[in-house]
């Protein structure tokens, strides 16, 4: 069994590394996401559950008790129900980790293809596009009603954003 750790907003990182300083066994899924930082397309790793991570229950012989993860640095409280912490089992974690093995190296995409978007800026600003695919790293091919009929054009991925 896991406990469910919530940590302080932004910070599921700094208690994992302080929990797990302190002899604890900690789970943070995380996965990779593309963004757009400052018009240029990324690759960032993204908390999976905002706010939450897993902790393995303690075994007897540890010596550990769950007195100090409360005053961890990071982390706000222990999930609760019913005055117990919360608890998830060991066949969904390990079912969430398989899941997460499948798309390890794969970022998920910053657009679907045929996913409606808005032009942001240029010569297409305010025009309303549709997502065809990649062109390249930093330009995505679009689909644009010009003159009553579809075109496909690139433009760069700095341009797009979603609806």
């Amino acid at each position: 069994m896991w406990y469910v750790i919530y940590s302080k907003p932004r910070q599921e990182k700094l208690a994992l590394e302080n929990l797990q300083r302190q002899g604890f066994c900690c789970y943070l899924p995380m996965l990779q996401r593309e963004v757009v930082v400052r018009g240029k397309k990324q690759i960032r790793d993204e908390v999976l559950f905002s706010r939450y991570l897993f902790l393995a229950e303690l075994q007897s012989d540890q010596g550990l008790g769950l007195a100090p993860v409360r005053s961890t640095k990071g982390v706000s409280h222990m999930l609760q129900f019913a005055g117990k912490p919360a608890q998830v089992s060991d066949q969904w974690l390990q079912g969430l980790k398989a899941s997460l093995a499948v798309v390890e190296g794969r970022p998920i995409s910053l657009f679907s293809e045929g996913q409606r978007l808005q032009v942001s800026s240029g010569p297409f600003s305010g025009y309303e596009v549709f997502y065809a695919g990649q062109d390249g790293e930093q330009r995505a091919q679009v689909l644009i009603n010009m003159l009553g009929k579809m075109q496909q054009i690139s433009l760069p991925v700095s341009q797009l954003k979603t609806q």
